[in-house]
């Protein structure tokens, strides 16, 4: 064999020879990686499929899920199969610990592969005697508070705009329940009422749905019978095919004593051409002492031909009622008319609450109220729906939904060429009157007109103050914008003005508002801003904003408020995690009789945490302070917060919050969290000076106050576990030192439930050397007149509200005078 080789090529093979020694090795302990999580993986799927394994696998599913809900979830066995899991008496209990559903046997067979294709398969699914107890009692249904999560979830994205690809596909090739009952009851009081009892049910279910295009095959059986009345057999076929903007449904069966019938071939790009038929007839049922129904739904549309619908639906307190049909007339096209008359009748809506209340058992807020209202609808068929035109007309003379009360509404309103936005509306709603609790709005209306193009609103409110909203503009051509030419908001002695034109966008993925500014003399307010799917970009920017100006209906008059703020707020990033930049000023500030207040607050949200910095000065009050706090304490994050008040006024403190300074003197604090919302760490040191209390009437002559000399308070918190030292020393050489404990849970979300501090057990000591107690009088509702001076050496028990001395204790000079009742808090 001949060799040829030249210097060039021996110097390359000698510079690379490393670089490919270390590929070859790189490729051998990549294949030997490899090997090692196949026979892992294999080795886990061998020994998930043994009882050692199912039962480890049991027990990890178990607890994972009772740690994401508030009931519990049980199940007796489970085996795993490699492509099908089994399990065995499967029960959920609410959180009560009654049992809310149980299931004999359930097993899923599925087909792992198919991940790769972007499909979730399940082969199938078979459910054997399962059995739901549901109930609804004022807590809530069972079945909902068994599976309501833990922890807040966070709020779900906002869908996506279907496209043409599918996507991800789910598909569920068979479902069966086999043998099934449903039990519904009401509990009320003592009292539970069956209300439902579905017993063998069978059911079949095959699905195939695609995330992307929203393309769906769904094929759904159900049959059983009804124990109670109405007493009978339920039996439901229904098959529904969806390609795009095009609908295939096929449905019929029976059920709660009638028939149920539905067909329908429907393409919303082309609604003239849908070939429709829904048929309804279930008859009058007696159910927890109220009549339900009748229902009778009779609606049909074929091509070619005017539909026409049929409609009654009677509840309690409340009839709907609608028929449509052709009408008399031709169009230029010789297709007909159809007009639609429909008719809500109110009778009583206090029934129709106690009805609901009846049927679910929850607490249902006082309802009352009675009125009607009309609706037509109609036009040439072949120009559905943008030849159509609606008009509608509705009077309640008192309406009541808990603590709100509307009286005289009425609607009146016509809308011509309809469509997403239709090209000629006038509506008019109006109110006698609205009352929420304190609050009465007298004489609203909102009037609402659209031209083509030209839009315009008009809303009023004529007491407690005349407050008008009014609003001009253009539609843009593809009907998914507002241009708007002018903006007003009046209230007395101000009214808001837009300069220039805004623009509105509101297109299919993002929604957008540009160059808004409003002015009103001084004042101005500017907003600029745009969100997508996935992003938010915002700035709003408030100046010289006048507190004192502000309507009576936002801001009581009795507060005295008054100032001017800056604000300038900034919003970027992705909407699931924005940054938020925000920074507020106010100057000359005034709330009852506190004044001259000056405040500045900078504030950052970003990454779901919040850091923040804040002064505030006022002739009584210099306080400062900063923050690193997460925006969700439930989803953990430390937290670090310092306040420091570097002088507090304590006699102006109090006239300046409406309260008879029965307490003088100065005072200093500071305070820290850190730690965890779950275990947070609290340290907080207070010093008094210069203390004096103001002498009550029935105490023995002498100055105008009581001076208490100084005072300093230290306390933590950490572990559920608070520590408090106390130091008092009077100007007339009196001290009083207490250390003192008590066990307490200021973790989240515990603390937001509410301490009753009173209550909390505490444990220390106390010592004292001739303190005067005169002082304590004004502090105790049942105390009127306290003298005299202790000295004591003891131990405290019992609680806060109701302390305990054990120990030494000695009174000079004592004197006591109490009260029968509480003495109301004095005020200005």
């Amino acid at each position: 064999m001949l060799r040829f080789t030249s210097p060039v090529s021996e110097e390359r093979g000698r510079r690379y020879a490393p670089l490919l020694r270390a590929g070859v090795i790189a490729l051998r302990v990549a294949g030997v990686i490899a090997a090692l999580v196949a026979v892992s993986l294999g080795a886990a799927m061998l020994a998930l499929q043994t009882r050692w394994g199912g039962e480890r696998l049991r027990r990890e599913l178990v607890a994972r899920v009772n740690h994401q809900i508030q009931g519990e979830l049980g199940v007796g066995r489970l085996a795993f199969g490699g492509d099908r899991l089994v399990v065995w008496n499967v029960t959920l209990r609410d959180p009560e610990g009654n049992q809310v559903a149980q299931v004999a046997r359930a097993e899923v067979d599925f087909r792992v592969a198919r991940l790769l294709c972007e499909e979730v398969r399940l082969t199938a699914v078979v459910v054997e005697s399962p059995r739901l107890m549901a109930d609804s009692g004022p807590a809530g249904l069972n079945l909902s508070r068994a599976l309501a999560p833990r922890k807040r979830a966070p709020a779900p994205p906002p869908p996506k705009p279907k496209g043409h690809q599918e996507g991800w596909v789910i598909r569920l090739d068979r479902f069966e329940l086999r043998d099934g009952a449903l039990f519904l009851a009401s509990t009320g009081g003592a009292q539970r009422k069956e209300t439902l009892h579905l017993e063998g049910l069978q059911s079949f279910v095959s699905l195939r749905y695609a995330t992307g295009n929203g393309s769906t095959d769904l094929v759904f059986r159900l049959n059983g019978r009804s124990v109670l009345a109405p007493v009978g057999p339920l039996a439901i076929n229904a098959e529904a095919r969806v390609r795009g903007s095009q609908t295939h449904l096929a449905a019929d069966g029976r059920l709660l004593g009638g028939t149920v019938e539905a067909r329908a071939e429907v393409d919303s790009e082309h609604l003239e051409a849908a070939d429709l038929l829904v048929a309804i007839a279930i008859p009058r049922t007696e159910v927890a002492g109220f009549g339900w129904g009748p229902l009778r739904i009779d609606g049909r549309a074929r091509p070619g031909a005017i539909p026409t619908l049929d409609l009654s639906l009677a509840i309690p307190g409340l009839e709907l009622t609608a028929k449509g049909e052709g009408k008399a007339g031709e169009t230029a096209g010789g297709t007909g008319v159809f007009e639609l008359e429909s008719r809500l009748s109110l009778d009583d809506l206090a029934r129709t609450g106690q009805a609901a209340q009846a049927l679910t058992a929850a607490v249902v807020p006082p309802l009352a109220g009675h009125g009607e209202l009309r609706l037509t609808v109609g036009g040439p068929r072949s120009g559905a729906p943008t030849g159509w035109s609606a008009s509608g007309k509705g009077l309640f003379g008192r309406l009541r939904f808990a603590e709100t009360s509307i009286t005289d509404l009425s609607i009146d309103g016509h809308a011509g060429q309809l469509a997403k936005i239709p090209g000629e509306v006038d509506l008019t709603i109006a109110a006698a009157s609205v009352v929420t609790g304190s609050s009465k709005l007298g004489r609203i209306e909102l009037v609402a007109k659209v031209r083509r193009q030209a839009i315009s609103l008009a809303a009023s409110l004529a007491s407690p103050e005349p407050i008008r909203l009014a609003l001009a503009g253009q539609i843009d051509g593809d009907r998914r914008g507002l241009a708007l030419s002018r903006l007003s908001l009046s209230y007395p002695k101000v009214e808001w003005l837009s300069e220039g034109t805004s623009r509105l966008r509101f297109d299919d993925q993002r929604l957008s508002l540009s160059g808004l500014r409003l002015h009103a003399q001084d004042q101005e307010l500017t907003l600029n801003g745009s969100k997508d799917d996935g992003r938010l970009d915002a700035h709003l920017a408030l100046t010289r904003f006048r507190l004192d100006l502000l309507p009576a209906l936002v801001v009581p008059r009795d507060l005295n408020l008054g100032g001017l703020v800056d604000l300038d707020v900034e919003a970027s990033g992705e909407v699931s995690n924005p940054k938020l930049v925000a920074r507020l000023r106010l100057d000359q500030g005034r709330l009852r009789t506190f004044s001259r207040i000056g405040a500045a607050i900078d504030a950052t949200l970003a990454d779901q945490k919040v850091d923040c910095t804040m002064s505030v000065r006022a002739p009584s009050l210099e306080m400062n302070g900063r923050c690193h706090l997460p925006v969700d304490p439930v989803a953990g994050g430390p937290l670090d917060l310092r306040l420091a008040v570097e002088r507090l006024d304590l006699a102006e403190a109090l006239r300046g919050s409406g309260m008879t300074p029965e307490l003088a003197g100065r005072m200093t604090a500071r305070l820290r969290i850190t730690g965890s919302a779950a275990s947070p760490k609290v340290v907080l040191t207070v010093n008094g000076r210069d203390l004096n209390v103001k002498r009550p009437g029935g105490a023995a002559p002498g100055p105008s106050a009581i001076d208490m000399g100084h005072a300093s308070i230290y306390l933590t918190y950490g572990d559920r576990a608070a520590h408090a030292d106390v130091d008092f020393a009077s100007a007339q050489g009196g001290q009083l030192r207490v250390d003192a404990a008590a066990r307490v849970d200021l973790s989240y979300p515990a603390v937001s439930e509410g301490i009753d501090l009173k209550t909390l057990p505490v444990h220390g000591k106390v010592v004292a050397k001739d303190f005067q107690v005169a002082w304590i009088a004004p502090f105790n509702d049942r105390l009127e007149t306290l003298g005299g001076r202790v000295s004591a050496d003891a131990q405290v028990a019992g609680t806060v509200g109701n302390p305990q001395f054990i120990g030494d204790v000695r009174w000079k000079n004592g004197k006591v005078v109490t009260v029968r009742s509480p003495k109301p808090p004095a005020r200005r």
